[in-house]
């Protein structure tokens, strides 16, 4: 469980409320939405060895709106050092969007290198900074990106 500090609006949320995505998302009323979660462990399961309460996490999850969030341990990971707890609740879904863009639309392959140009919006740029920070090592490939200078 997660005490959690904060979350984010991403466009799959309000895809869910406004019942855009309702054929995809069912919801049964009344429902809690949100997707992205950052906290603290305040308490595990008997089986999970790899978090312990009072651990800095982040997280990709359903029911995020809430105090309190249950997880999965194996949809849990640990926040980097340095990373500030409430600002990188913006983190998961970018990430994990950027993770499936290099794995499935790319169909990167243990080896390759990527170079992602043009990286200005978020889920281009964070499959190099998640690699980087080890928040998602699953990446196959070496992936890079670059962008333009402002103002050129």
């Amino acid at each position: 469980m997660i005490a959690a500090a904060a979350t984010s609006v991403n466009p799959i949320d309000w895809k869910i409320r406004s019942g855009a995505r309702q054929k995809d998302f069912p919801l049964t009323m009344p429902a809690i939405l949100g997707k992205d979660v950052s906290g603290v462990v305040r308490a595990v399961g008997g089986n999970i060895r790899t978090f312990k309460p009072g651990d800095r996490v982040l997280a990709v999850a359903d029911a995020t709106y809430a105090e309190f969030v249950v997880v999965e341990g194996s949809i849990l990971t640990h926040l980097p050092d340095g990373l500030d707890l409430v600002d990188s609740a913006a983190i998961p879904l970018v990430v994990l969007t950027g993770d499936q863009l290099v794995k499935l639309a790319a169909r990167a392959q243990k080896g390759q290198t990527i170079i992602i140009s043009g990286a200005v919006e978020a889920s281009a740029a964070l499959p190099c900074i998640a690699r980087k920070n080890s928040v998602c090592m699953s990446l196959p490939a070496s992936v890079h990106a670059n962008c333009r200078k402002r103002g050129r």
